[in-house]
C-alpha cells in the first residue's frame, strides 16, 4: 500500500494532518509515512472533492469574473446572488404533519440516538412546529435536528437527500436557550446532535455537544433529584414538573447523558465532567430510570433523602431485579464500564487495596450478567428493544475484556477472561437476527471494535503458534477464534452501511491485522465491501 518516496503526489491529495502542517506527504494507506513516523495510526483523506483553498480560489475567480462582466455590462449566469442569511437551498421541504408517516424513522430510532422525552407528547408539539418559527412549541434547532434524524434513516430518497440541508439548519438555528421552561429541549437538542454527530464519525464535534449535555445536567441539578424533588435547587431553577411524566422525563435525561458521558469519555479517553462524589457536590442521587408507560401510570419513586443511586448500585447486588427498564439496565452497563476503564488505566496490582477493587469489580459485573433479561426472548419483540438489549449485553462484556486488558502483555497474548468476554459477546450478536436491526446506537461500533480488536490480538497469537495452541491454556483454537472475529466483522460491515463511524473502525481493525499477519490489506478489505 505504500507509495514509492520519488513519486509525485498530486496537488491536494495530501492527507488532512501533512496539509494542516505543510509537510510533504506520500500518499500511503491507511497511514502515510510522516503520519507513521508520528505514531499516528490512520491518516484522514479528502478524497471527495477539492481542498477548502481550492474551492476559495474558485470563488475569487468566479467573483472576479463576475465584477469584469459587470464593468463590462455583459450578462452572466455564473453566479445567483441571494438574499444574506436565507439562502433558498438550505430550506428543504419538510414532511406534511399529517402524513401517516411522520417522523416514523424518528420514533424507531430515537432511543437509540438518546431520545428522552415522552414520544407522543413530542410527536403532537413537533405537528405543530412544522414549520418551525419564534412562537412554535417546539424550538427551531431541535425540530430540525428531529427531522434530521428522521431523514437519515428515512426510505424516501427525497427526503433523505435534504440530510445536508438540514443538517445546516440545526447549526443556523441552534442558539443555547437557558430559560428555564426551554431548557429540557435545550438538552434534548445537545444530546441529539452528539449521538448524529457520532455516527458520522465527527468525533470533536460529537464531544463537544456530549460535554455541554453534562453541563447542562448539572447545572439544573438533574443528578439529584431523588433528594431535592422537595427542596429548592441550585443553578437553573427549573418549573416544578406538570406531572409525573414531566418528571420522568428529567429523570430519564439524566441517565441517558449519564450514558453518552460514562461511553463516550472512556473511548475518547477525556475526563469526564459529572464524579460521583459528594465532596464536589455532583453525588448521584437520581433513581433509576423507568419506561414512559411506568410514569403514566405514577410509578414514581418517593424522594426527599439522598440515596447514593450508583454507588448503593456497586456495593449492593440486591438493588438488581429482573424487572428493570431498558434505559436503567444501559445505564448500569455503562457505569461498569466506566469504572473497568478507570481501573485498567491506573493498573498498579502491587498498590494497596488494589486487588480488592479489581476482584470486587470483577464480580460485580458478573453478577449484573446474572440479571440480564435473554436475549433470545427478545428477539421476538420490538426492534428498537432488541438493538438496545444486544447493546447492554455486549457492552458489559466489554466491561470484562477492558477490565482485565491490562493482563494481556507481548509474552502473554491471550487472557482467558478477556477472550471468553469477547466471544461471549460474539454469541449475543448470533442470537439475533442484525440483518434486520437496520441500524443501532453508534456506540456499538465502538464496542464491536473493540471485540474485534481483542479477537484479532487472540487470532495473531495462535497463527504464530503454528497450531501449539495458546501458552496460557487458553481453550481457544485458531479455527474458533477466526470463526468469532469473522463474525464481527460480518456484524460490523452490515451495520456500516447505515454508520460512517462502523465502517471507519471496520477498516482499522482489518488493515491492522492484515499487515501484522502478511496479508494484503486491500485483498483482505475486500471481503467485507
Amino acid at each position: 500500500m505504500s507509495r514509492p518516496a520519488h513519486a509525485h503526489l498530486e496537488r491536494g491529495k495530501a492527507c488532512l494532518r501533512c496539509r494542516g502542517r505543510k509537510m510533504r506527504c506520500d500518499g500511503a494507506k491507511p497511514s502515510c509515512g510522516q503520519c507513521t513516523h508520528a505514531g499516528v495510526n490512520d491518516c484522514e483523506y479528502d478524497d471527495a472533492g477539492p481542498t477548502a483553498s481550492q474551492i476559495l480560489e474558485r470563488r475569487v475567480a468566479q467573483l472576479q469574473a463576475r465584477i469584469r462582466e459587470l464593468e463590462e455590462g455583459q450578462p452572466s449566469g455564473t453566479i445567483t446572488l441571494h438574499r444574506p442569511h436565507s439562502p433558498p437551498q438550505l430550506q428543504p421541504r419538510l414532511p406534511s404533519p399529517s402524513s401517516p408517516d411522520f417522523l416514523r424513522s424518528f420514533s424507531s430510532c430515537g432511543f437509540d440516538f438518546g431520545f428522552f422525552l415522552h414520544m407522543q407528547r413530542f410527536k403532537e408539539n413537533m405537528k405543530a412546529s412544522i414549520p418551525p418559527s419564534d412562537d412554535s412549541p417546539i424550538p427551531s434547532a431541535l425540530v430540525y435536528v428531529v427531522l434530521l434524524i428522521d431523514a437519515l434513516f428515512s426510505n424516501d430518497p427525497a427526503y433523505h437527500a435534504t440530510e445536508d440541508r438540514l443538517l445546516a439548519l440545526v447549526q443556523q438555528n441552534f442558539s443555547s436557550d437557558f430559560h428555564p421552561t426551554r431548557m429540557m429541549y435545550t438538552l434534548q437538542t445537545e444530546v441529539l446532535l452528539s449521538y448524529y454527530l457520532f455516527h458520522k464519525d465527527r468525533r470533536v464535534e460529537g464531544g463537544y455537544h456530549a460535554a455541554a449535555a453534562v453541563s447542562i445536567v448539572v447545572a439544573c441539578g438533574l443528578h439529584k433529584l431523588g433528594s431535592t424533588r422537595a427542596q429548592g435547587r441550585t443553578g437553573i431553577n427549573l418549573p416544578l414538573p406538570r406531572d409525573a411524566v414531566e418528571d420522568g422525563e428529567r429523570i430519564n435525561a439524566f441517565w441517558t447523558v449519564i450514558v453518552l458521558d460514562r461511553c463516550w469519555t472512556v473511548w475518547m479517553q477525556t475526563p469526564s465532567v459529572l464524579i460521583d462524589e459528594t465532596s464536589a457536590n455532583t453525588q448521584i442521587d437520581t433513581p433509576w430510570p423507568l419506561d414512559m408507560i411506568g410514569y403514566e401510570q405514577g410509578m414514581m419513586p418517593a424522594g426527599g433523602q439522598p440515596v447514593q443511586t450508583v454507588q448503593a448500585f456497586l456495593n449492593n447486588p440486591a438493588t438488581d431485579t429482573q424487572h428493570q427498564s431498558l434505559l436503567a439496565l444501559r445505564a448500569k452497563a455503562s457505569i461498569l464500564y466506566e469504572k473497568s476503564a478507570q481501573i485498567a488505566a491506573h493498573w498498579n496490582p502491587n498498590a494497596p487495596g488494589f486487588q480488592d477493587h479489581f476482584v470486587a469489580l470483577d464480580n460485580r459485573i458478573n453478577q449484573f450478567k446474572g440479571v440480564l433479561p435473554s436475549l433470545r426472548q427478545a428477539a421476538q419483540t420490538r426492534p428498537d428493544l432488541v438493538r438496545g438489549l444486544l447493546t447492554v449485553h455486549i457492552l458489559i462484556n466489554c466491561a470484562t475484556m477492558q477490565l482485565h486488558a491490562p493482563w494481556i502483555q507481548p509474552g502473554n497474548p491471550i487472557n482467558r477472561k478477556s477472550l471468553t468476554a469477547a466471544r461471549t459477546a460474539v454469541t449475543s450478536l448470533q442470537k439475533v437476527n442484525i440483518s434486520q436491526l437496520g441500524y443501532i446506537d453508534p456506540f456499538m461500533g465502538i464496542l464491536l471494535g473493540a471485540v474485534g480488536r481483542s479477537l484479532a490480538t487472540a487470532l495473531r497469537a495462535v497463527q504464530r503458534n503454528a497450531g501449539a495452541g495458546p501458552s496460557n491454556g487458553s481453550p481457544a483454537d485458531a479455527a474458533a477464534v477466526q470463526e468469532s472475529y469473522s463474525t464481527v466483522l460480518t456484524a460490523m460491515q452490515i451495520f456500516s452501511a447505515a454508520c460512517p463511524l462502523i465502517g471507519a473502525l471496520l477498516i482499522c481493525i482489518v488493515y491492522s491485522l492484515a499487515i501484522d499477519i502478511g496479508h494484503h490489506a486491500d485483498t483482505e478489505l475486500a471481503k467485507f465491501r
